[in-house]
């Protein structure tokens, strides 16, 4: 029965995943003006307060996070330029994370991170293995979490929200500085009992509603004994409780899992003159427990190892170079009983790669053009050696005018699941490779921002559950060509319109999803529509009041038929609503309505999406 449920959960999300002493320490690798990124700030994370991180990450150019308007703590997959799920790479301040207690080696649960320990987010586009390795095979994105943001001894901020569902969220979180130190440490809670996961599609089977329960504790102290040399410490504690529903329009009672995630980091940083080093090691631990009868349980842990040292230099005014080593090891624990077969385990060896990479930019004295280049090679004890490059290029035509363009490759390597699975695995398996091409423009004004970005990613040796072999083979192939346009306009000193338009068209060679033995093509990419719009209209007055409307419309797109055609689903409209007021001083209060007109609306066949959801609350900073 476990083998039966793997190959499904498999079969279905490989087709659905388808300095001054206050400042942070934490500097980002080198760069090159040409690569393809998008920062999303405080500002924006704050008019989204009530949303969760994998909804505000839907809003995005091309992306689409399958899940999101799910009910909460559902399975999350994000879908990256054009590309099936788990093709991104998650970072945490700047050092990957990675689950080996999930199918995919390069999936991350985004339900263990919320907006409330999260500064900003960096969006990188294209294949950016060359930067960071295994997983970015079609682009990453860095979460920077909240660090001291005074040179005050102490300073204290609580919040407090209810909604509708029985939604209840508290948050503290308390910083400041003293002599070399400074130190933020902050904890928040959430509980809701939800909504169906599965669609009642009769209407009348009284569905059970499936709750979560989350608690989070963040924390980072940092020293700094003089200019030039930093250090810190990190620890992320993330545990949350859900319940769930196993199959489209069936209620599954009994159904809950567990899921937890340490991630701890300690690092520093050394200047000297033109040169920095910086040295970094993280050890995480996931921890998976699921319930599916009151006798029937199953326990997946996962514990990752990452160690980096770095070395960048700025040669002139017009080079910089940068060398570094990282190093990756990944075990895997399983243990189940049911009482059909009674108490079972499964054990794997331990994984492990290691990389080294380099990089030089070039910048004219005129600043008008720069050139990027950048290279890995990577080790991998299950799969073959890996060397991936990108060279990227920025052009400034005029004051207003700045033209971009990239090349790069990536690839993700096997998993210990897929390799080392006595029922299912392949030790034969080789990585997944990608190769990115994009070229755009910029054209900004005073009042007015545009970017424009054409986009093809070719990904090969793609890893699924090949039915035929009964076992995980690199059968499937993937091309997907992209439009993404992004622009801000300031339409007033009190008004703000931003927003983002995608297009993207696709083929995928795989399996067939109809009988399960021959290798097709479809000419569409399943759960991500061509056509993909998201817009945001702001009104702030003297940094006091502040209301956002923000809308987002998809058109039709196919969803996964299991046995069957692909199904076409419906595109819907959603309209979003976020307030923000300071009252007195510190005090701030909130609402925030998603799907302001209770549209009802599905993002995966068979299961329920959000109906309004109503949170207001306040916040206190002292």
């Amino acid at each position: 029965m476990r083998k039966i449920l793997v190959c499904l959960l498999h079969f279905i999300i490989s087709n659905t995943l388808f300095s001054q002493q206050c400042d942070s320490i934490y500097t980002d690798k080198m760069k090159g003006i040409g690569e393809i990124n998008k920062i999303i700030n405080h500002s924006q994370i704050e008019q989204n307060h009530f949303k969760s991180l994998s909804q505000l990450l839907n809003e995005q150019a091309g992306f689409v996070i399958n899940g999101a308007y799910q009910t909460a703590g559902s399975f999350i997959n994000i879908y990256s330029e054009g590309a099936l799920g788990a093709k991104t790479l998650i970072l945490i301040d700047g050092l990957p994370v990675w689950d080996p207690s999930s199918i995919s080696d390069d999936y991350f649960d985004l339900n263990f991170i919320s907006l409330n320990e999260i500064e900003e987010i960096i969006i990188y586009k294209t294949a950016q293995s060359p930067t960071f390795g295994s997983g970015a095979i079609c682009g990453a994105i860095n979460i920077i979490t909240k660090k001291a943001k005074s040179c005050a001894p102490f300073n204290l901020k609580m919040s407090q929200g209810i909604g509708n569902l029985n939604t209840l969220t508290s948050s503290i979180q308390f910083w400041g500085a003293k002599s070399k130190f400074n130190y933020q440490f902050s904890y928040s809670t959430a509980k809701s009992t939800g909504f169906s996961y599965a669609n009642d599609s009769i209407g009348n089977q009284g569905f059970d509603n499936d709750g979560f329960t989350n608690k989070i504790f963040n924390s980072r102290i940092e020293y700094n004994p003089s200019n030039k040399l930093s250090f810190y410490g990190t620890c992320l504690y993330s545990h949350y409780k859900a319940s769930t529903d196993i199959e489209a329009f069936i209620d599954t009672k009994d159904y809950n899992y567990t899921n937890s995630f340490l991630n701890t980091a300690i690092g520093g940083r050394y200047n000297i003159k033109n040169m920095q080093i910086t040295a970094d090691f993280k050890i995480s631990r996931a921890v998976r427990d699921y319930q599916y009868a009151p006798l029937n349980t199953e326990h997946w842990g996962g514990l990752t190892q990452f160690a980096k040292l770095e070395l960048s230099s700025k040669l002139s005014r017009q080079i910089s170079v940068l060398v570094g080593f990282d190093y990756r090891n990944s075990q895997l624990t399983n243990n189940a009983f049911d009482t059909v077969n009674g108490a079972s385990a499964l054990s794997f060896p331990n994984a492990f790669q290691y990389s080294i990479y380099s990089g030089i930019n070039y910048l004219t004295s005129d600043s008008t053009f720069s050139i990027n280049l950048k290279g890995r090679m990577n080790v991998n004890s299950l799969s073959t050696t890996n060397n991936t490059f990108s060279v990227s290029s920025n052009f400034e035509l005029t004051k207003h005018v700045n033209l971009f363009s990239s090349i790069s490759t990536g690839y993700l390597a096997p998993s210990l699941f897929e390799s080392k699975d006595i029922n299912l695995g392949n030790p034969n398996l080789v990585s997944e490779n990608s190769t990115s091409y994009a070229i755009g423009f910029e054209l900004n004004t005073r009042h007015l921002e545009n970017r424009i970005c054409f986009l093809y990613n070719v990904v090969n040796n793609i890893i699924d559950y090949n039915f035929n072999a009964s076992a995980y083979a690199n059968c499937d192939k993937l091309k997907a060509t992209l439009v993404e346009y992004d622009f801000r306009s300031e339409l007033s000193n009190s008004f703000l319109l931003y927003g983002n338009y995608t297009f993207q068209i696709g083929k995928e060679q795989t399996i067939s999803r109809q009988n399960f033995t021959d290798t097709i093509t479809y000419d569409y990419l399943v759960r991500r529509p061509k056509n993909n719009l998201n817009l945001n209209l702001n009104y702030h007055y003297n940094n006091h009041f502040s209301i956002t409307l923000n809308g987002k419309y998809v058109s039709n797109y196919y969803d996964v038929g299991l046995g069957s055609n692909d199904f076409l689903m419906k595109g819907f409209g959603l309209l979003n609503l976020n307030i923000n007021a300071k009252i007195y001083r510190g005090l701030t209060a909130d609402l925030g309505i998603q799907n302001l007109l209770n549209t009802t609306f599905y993002d995966t066949r068979g299961f329920n999406s959000i109906p309004r959801i109503v949170n207001i609350g306040l916040s206190a900073a002292f």
